[in-house]
């Protein structure tokens, strides 16, 4: 291996974390504002069932204090959330179907919701605890990585496209690129 060859390869994730921060850092506030309400975090209760008359005889239950969610869900529920209670999370309100998303968005804590329809479910989902999203360390970590793959998913589906039409043109295939966006970013500056 070249002297070169080792110096770019010891100092490429140096360069890429350089990159990142010289290319989405000062951007990434107004990122992760646009993204937050994905970001924030539910604990929440659950039970699913398919008979729409299991579903209101369980609200009404819970509603009037005969049985405790967690005791019905560990009996009623017919989703993995049996296991535990009910309880699910945290989990960022990007990670369960759209519409109980929706529906724990506009909950309050402790607040129940009557049998809903989500899929092929019928859902009742009470809110436990909102966790908001914080811009820290790790979260801005996190969003520059996103940013990063992103831009980099962006820029292979590029040369796909530009390889795949010089293909059906054809016309050789582009010659691989000797130089990233992030070498000629970033290069290392002598002390």
């Amino acid at each position: 291996m070249a002297p070169e060859q080792l110096e770019s390869l010891a100092t490429r994730e140096l360069r890429i974390e350089k990159y990142k921060q010289l290319t989405w850092g000062p951007k990434l506030e107004s990122y992760f504002l646009s993204r937050k309400d994905k970001l924030d975090k539910v604990i929440y209760s659950l039970i699913r069932t398919q008979d729409t008359g299991i579903a209101q005889e369980l609200y009404f239950r819970i509603l009037e204090g005969e049985q405790s969610f967690a005791e019905l869900a560990r009996t009623y529920s017919q989703g993995p959330e049996a296991q535990t209670d009910g309880l699910i999370g945290p989990v960022e309100l990007s990670v369960p179907h759209p519409t109980l998303a929706q529906i724990l968005t506009l909950s309050q804590p402790g607040q129940l919701t009557p049998p809903t329809r989500v899929g092929e479910w019928l859902v009742l989902v009470r809110l436990e605890k909102f966790i908001p999203a914080q811009l820290d360390d790790s979260m801005r970590r996190r969003l520059l990585n996103e940013c990063f793959n992103n831009w980099l998913q962006e820029q292979l589906n590029q040369i796909s496209a530009f390889t795949v039409s010089q293909t059906t043109n054809g016309s050789e295939p582009a010659p691989p690129v000797e130089s990233t966006a992030i070498d000629s970013a970033v290069t290392p500056t002598a002390p």
